[in-house]
C-alpha cells in the first residue's frame, strides 16, 4: 500500500467532500458562520503561505470595485438576490460575512490555486498513462481472443479426432465381434457332426446352443451384409440339428425307460432294494430317472426346455416337441397298458349289473390314474405354471386317449341299458363334472385341481344323453301310447292323503319296467309318467333338444287323455267325473310346463299324397280339366299338381294345452249347464212355464252343491273351481234368458193359454238370486274347511297319545 502525502491539501480536499442532500448543502461537519470563516482563513494563510509573496503585496480591493458595475449597491444586492433564489440551498454568503473575508489577503486563495495546477498536471498524467494502460489492455485482449479462436480450433480438431478414434474403435470391436460369430460357425457345425450323447452330456452344448441365438439375431438384424442369407441358413440349420439332437436323446431316454419298466413288468419281481409294489411299478423308473438327472444342464426337463422356448418364435420347432411328447405318451401308454387292462378287468368283475355303480368305479379309477400321470408330467415339463396352450391341448389329447378302454367298457354298458332312472342318474353324474369345469374356466398350469375333467368325460355324457333320449323317445310311443288302462288307473285326488286305496298301488307295472319313477302318483299314470321324465331331463340335455322332445311329450300326452283317459272315465265314472277328470289332468300338465322354459317350436314334417289328387278331382267336378289342360301345360302341368307335398307342422306345446283347456272347460261347463238347466231345455217348458221355473230352482238348488262338490274333489285349486263355477252361473243366466226371450215371445203370439200365470223372476232378478245361491256355496266351503282343519288336529293330538 503506498503512503500516504503528509499534510497534503489535495488528501484534504479529497477528504473534506462537501455532503449535498435535498434540504441543504452541508460544506463540512459544523455549521459556517463568520467567526469559523475567520478561523480558518487565519488558519491556512499561516500554514501554507509561500515564502515568495509577501504579505504586503495582497491589498484588499477597493470597495467601490464590484463586478456588477455600473450598477450600484443596492442594485446588485437585488441581482445576487435573484440569484440566489435561483437555488435550493443558501451557497451565498451574506454581507458581513464577505464583507470580513475581504479583509484577508489572497495568498491562500492564489497557493490554492498553484496548487490545483500541480494536481492538475498530476492527473494528467495519470490519465496518460491510464490511456497506456488501456491500450496494453485492449492490445492483451486482442491477443487473447486470438488465442482463443485458435484453441476452439484446436479443440474441435481434436475433439473431432477423438470421436474417430472412437468410432474406429467400435468399428473394430464389431468386426472381431462379427468376425467371432462368423469363425464360430464351422466350430460349431464339427461339434454338431459329432454323433451320439456324449455332446449332449457335455457342458459346451449348453454354450453352443446360446452362441446360436446370438448368431441367428445378429445374422436376423444384418441384412445388409455380403452372403448373409447363405449365412443364415448355415446357423439355422445348425440350430435345428441341435434340436434334432436333443429330440433323438430325449426319444432314447423314453425307450430305454420303456425297457426297463417292460422288463420288470414280465419279471413280475423287483429286487428288495426297491420297495414298489404293481399300482406304482409304471411310475416307479420314471422318477428314479428324475431325480437322478434333475441336477445336470442334460436332465429331460431341462433340455426340453430349450425346445419349447423356441417354438413360441419359430414354429417349425413344434414337430420336434411333437415328436418328443408323442414318444412320451406311448412310452406310457405301453408302461399303462397292463396296469389299466387288469383294473378294468378286476372292476367288472365286481359289477356285473349295476351300470351307476359301474361308472362311479371307473371315474375313480380313471381320475387316480390321470393324476398320477398328471405329477409325472410336471416333472417332466418346464415351467408347470405357465404351461403353453399347445401342450396343455397334447396332454388333453392323451387323457381322452387314456380313457378310451374306461369309455369302451362303460359305452356296452350303456347301449344295453333300458331303465330310463338310471340314464338319468349316470347323466347326472358325469354332468357334474361338465358344468363345473365351464365355471372354472381355463388354466395354464398343470395342478391335479386344474384337470378338465369335463372336457374328459364329455363323450360318456353325450353317449349318456343319446342314450337317454333314445329310451324316452321308445318309452312314451311304445309303452305310454300304447298303455292299456284299467279303472284302477282312475285315481281320484282327494284332499286327505290316507284316501287312496291300497289297491292302486298294485297298478302300473307295464309303466315301471323301464321306469319306475312317478311323481305325480294321483294323475293318470301314463301322464304322471310322462311328467316325471321332463322334470327328471331338465336340466340334464340341451335345451333345443329339451324343447323338441317336451312338445312331443306333451302332444302325446294330450292325445294319451283324449284316447284312454276320457273314454275309460266315461264309461266307469260318468261323462260329468270323466270330464273333471280330463280337465284336472289338462290343468295339472299346464302348471308343469310352466316350470320349463320352453322357448323352440317343434316342427314335423311330413308327407301329403292327398292334397294332389283332391285338386284334380276337384277339377274334374268343375269341368275345368278341358280348359286347363289346353292353356296350362297340359299333361305336364297335371303331373305336378299330383305331386305329394311336405308339410311342415309347428307343434308348439304351450298354445297346443292352453286350447285343450280352453275346450274341455268349455265342454265341462255346457254339460253342467244343460244338467242344471234341464227343466227349461225341454219343448214342454214353453207350454208349462211356471212348472219349468220351479222345477229349475230345485234343480238349482241341489245340483249346483254337488257340481261344486265334484269340482273341489277333482281340481285341488279353490280359484279355479270358483272360476268354473261363477262362468257356469254366467252360462246358466244366458240360457235362463233364452227361456225368458222365448216365453215373451208366446206371450206376444197368444199361444200361451194361461198367461197370467205365468210368474217367473226377471233376467236380472235371476242373476241376483243364482249370485246368492254361489255366495252360500262359498260361504259353506270355508265353514267346511275350517271344521276339516280342527278335526285334523283333533286327530293328530288323539294318535300323540295313542302312542
Amino acid at each position: 500500500m503506498p503512503r500516504g502525502r503528509s499534510k497534503s491539501i489535495l488528501q484534504q480536499i479529497a477528504e473534506d467532500v462537501p455532503q449535498y442532500s435535498e434540504d441543504h448543502l452541508n460544506l463540512g461537519d459544523d455549521v459556517i458562520t463568520s467567526d469559523k470563516v475567520q478561523e480558518n482563513l487565519n488558519f491556512r494563510f499561516n500554514k501554507i503561505r509561500s515564502k515568495s509573496f509577501d504579505q504586503q503585496s495582497f491589498t484588499k480591493r477597493p470597495l467601490e470595485n464590484y463586478y456588477l458595475y455600473p450598477f450600484t449597491p443596492e442594485e446588485e444586492k437585488n441581482i445576487w438576490s435573484e440569484y440566489v433564489r435561483q437555488f435550493p440551498y443558501s451557497s451565498f454568503l451574506d454581507n458581513e460575512l464577505q464583507a470580513q473575508i475581504d479583509k484577508f489577503q489572497n495568498d491562500d486563495f492564489l497557493s490554492f490555486v498553484e496548487t490545483c495546477d500541480v494536481n492538475i498536471k498530476v492527473m494528467n498524467k495519470m490519465e496518460d498513462h491510464m490511456d497506456q494502460v488501456l491500450t496494453s489492455l485492449s492490445s492483451l485482449v486482442l491477443q487473447y481472443n486470438n488465442i482463443s479462436n485458435e484453441t476452439k480450433d484446436f479443440a474441435d480438431r481434436s475433439k473431432e479426432l477423438i470421436e474417430k478414434e472412437e468410432k474406429y474403435s467400435h468399428t473394430s470391436r464389431e468386426i472381431q465381434t462379427f468376425l467371432e460369430i462368423f469363425e464360430s460357425l464351422d466350430r460349431i457345425t464339427k461339434a454338431l457332426s459329432n454323433p451320439g450323447s456324449k455332446l449332449i452330456k457335455s457342458e459346451s452344448f449348453m454354450e453352443i446352443l446360446d452362441s446360436l441365438d446370438r448368431s441367428l439375431d445378429f445374422v436376423n438384424s444384418h441384412n445388409d451384409f455380403k452372403d448373409i442369407d447363405t449365412y443364415r441358413v448355415r446357423f439355422r440349420h445348425c440350430m435345428t440339428r441341435a434340436l434334432t439332437l436333443i429330440k433323438n436323446y430325449l426319444c432314447n431316454e423314453l425307450k430305454e425307460l420303456y425297457e426297463v419298466t417292460a422288463r420288470s413288468q414280465r419279471n413280475k419281481k423287483v429286487s428288495s432294494s426297491r420297495d414298489v409294489t404293481l399300482d406304482i411299478l409304471p411310475y416307479y423308473e420314471f422318477e428314479q430317472y428324475y431325480e437322478r438327472n434333475k441336477d445336470y444342464d442334460y436332465s429331460f426337463q431341462k433340455l426340453l426346455n430349450q425346445i419349447i422356448k423356441r417354438v413360441e418364435n419359430h414354429k417349425e420347432y413344434k414337430g420336434l416337441l411333437d415328436d418328443i411328447m408323442r414318444q412320451y405318451f406311448k412310452t406310457r401308454e405301453y408302461v399303462l397298458k397292463d396296469y389299466v387292462q387288469s383294473s378294468l378287468t378286476s372292476l367288472v368283475n365286481n359289477n356285473t349289473s349295476d351300470l351307476l355303480t359301474f361308472s362311479q368305479g371307473i371315474i375313480s379309477l380313471y381320475k387316480k390314474i390321470v393324476s398320477k400321470e398328471q405329477e409325472l408330467l410336471k416333472q417332466y415339463l418346464p415351467d408347470t405354471e405357465h404351461v403353453s396352450s399347445y401342450i396343455l391341448t397334447e396332454v388333453q389329447g392323451w387323457y381322452k386317449y387314456l380313457l378310451e378302454p374306461y369309455h369302451d367298457a362303460i359305452r356296452n354298458r350303456i347301449i344295453r341299458s333300458t331303465n330310463i332312472s338310471t340314464l338319468c342318474q349316470l347323466t347326472t353324474l358325469f354332468q357334474k363334472y361338465y358344468e363345473f369345469e365351464e365355471e372354472e374356466g381355463m388354466n395354464e398350469s398343470l395342478d391335479v385341481e386344474n384337470i378338465n375333467w369335463g372336457d374328459l368325460f364329455e363323450p360318456i355324457l353325450q353317449d349318456a344323453q343319446t342314450r337317454l333320449i333314445f329310451r324316452i323317445q321308445i318309452y312314451v310311443d311304445d309303452t305310454l301310447m300304447k298303455y292299456k288302462a284299467s279303472p284302477e288307473d282312475l285315481r281320484i285326488a282327494h284332499r286327505r292323503r290316507n284316501s287312496v286305496s291300497s289297491s292302486i298301488a298294485q297298478n302300473g307295472n307295464a309303466l315301471d319296467t323301464d321306469f319306475p319313477d312317478n311323481n305325480f302318483p294321483d294323475l293318470y299314470p301314463p301322464l304322471g309318467k310322462a311328467l316325471t321324465i321332463l322334470s327328471n331331463i331338465y336340466d340334464l340335455i340341451n335345451s333345443v333338444v329339451f324343447d323338441d322332445l317336451a312338445h312331443y311329450i306333451v302332444h302325446c300326452s294330450i292325445q294319451i287323455l283324449k284316447q284312454s283317459a276320457y273314454k275309460l272315465a266315461s264309461i266307469h265314472i260318468g261323462t260329468l267325473d270323466a270330464k273333471l277328470y280330463y280337465l284336472k289332468n289338462l290343468i295339472v300338465l299346464q302348471n308343469q310346463l310352466k316350470n320349463f322354459d320352453i322357448r323352440h317350436i317343434r316342427t314335423e314334417a311330413s308327407v301329403d299324397f292327398t292334397s294332389g289328387i283332391n285338386e284334380i278331382l276337384q277339377t274334374l267336378r268343375n269341368g275345368e280339366f278341358l280348359f286347363k289342360y289346353n292353356r296350362h301345360g297340359g299333361l305336364i302341368e297335371l303331373a305336378k299338381q299330383s305331386v305329394p307335398k311336405v308339410v311342415n307342422n309347428m307343434i308348439d306345446a304351450k298354445y297346443e294345452i292352453e286350447l285343450e283347456l280352453n275346450n274341455a272347460a268349455h265342454e265341462l261347463l255346457t254339460e253342467c249347464a244343460n244338467s242344471v238347466t234341464e227343466p227349461i231345455l225341454s219343448p214342454s217348458s214353453i207350454k208349462d212355464p211356471l212348472t219349468a221355473y220351479q222345477s229349475l230352482k230345485e234343480k238349482l238348488q241341489s245340483g249346483l252343491p254337488k257340481i261344486y262338490q265334484e269340482m273341489n274333489r277333482y281340481v285341488e285349486e279353490e280359484r279355479i273351481s270358483k272360476f268354473l263355477l261363477d262362468n257356469l252361473c254366467n252360462v246358466v243366466v244366458s240360457m235362463y234368458e233364452n227361456f225368458v226371450h222365448q216365453i215373451e215371445g208366446t206371450l206376444r203370439d197368444g199361444t200361451t193359454p194361461d198367461a197370467e200365470k205365468v210368474d217367473i223372476m226377471e233376467v236380472e232378478t235371476f242373476s241376483a238370486y243364482l249370485t246368492d245361491l254361489v255366495a252360500h256355496l262359498y260361504d259353506d266351503d270355508e265353514a267346511d274347511i275350517t271344521v276339516i282343519h280342527k278335526t285334523e288336529g283333533n286327530t293328530a293330538i288323539h294318535d300323540d297319545v295313542l302312542d
